[in-house]
């Protein structure tokens, strides 16, 4: 079953910031965390924000992009599909039991 519902791969990138021991400016660097990972890719979609006074709020994300669970934070992930770069903007628990995951992102400017 999802076989056919994973039809591409992509590959997760974790941030890690390192200083400079002379400037002591911090800098970025990229690793991948997974490679190759089955997922699908679907556009255009609204991506779950926060639950206020028991009422879900939601905005617009140009992409949401299912898998099978990773542990993945927003703030430290990033996501390459292709040639193609992706920041990760938020990330829900498909079904609340840690088996699917859904990836909302942006494409990387």
């Amino acid at each position: 079953m999802r076989k056919k519902l994973f039809n591409r791969f992509c590959e997760v990138q974790k941030r890690a910031l390192s200083s400079d021991a002379s400037t002591g400016e911090q800098a970025e660097s990229w690793s991948v965390e997974y490679s190759a990972v089955p997922c699908r890719l679907r556009a255009s979609v609204k991506a779950r924000v926060e639950r206020k006074q028991g009422r879900l709020r939601y905005r617009r994300c140009a992409y949401a992009l299912y898998m099978d669970w990773r542990d993945i934070a927003p703030e430290t992930h990033r996501v390459r599909i292709g040639t193609g770069l992706y920041t990760v903007t938020g990330a829900d628990d498909m079904g609340g039991e840690g088996r699917l995951l859904c990836l909302y992102l942006e494409t990387v400017q």
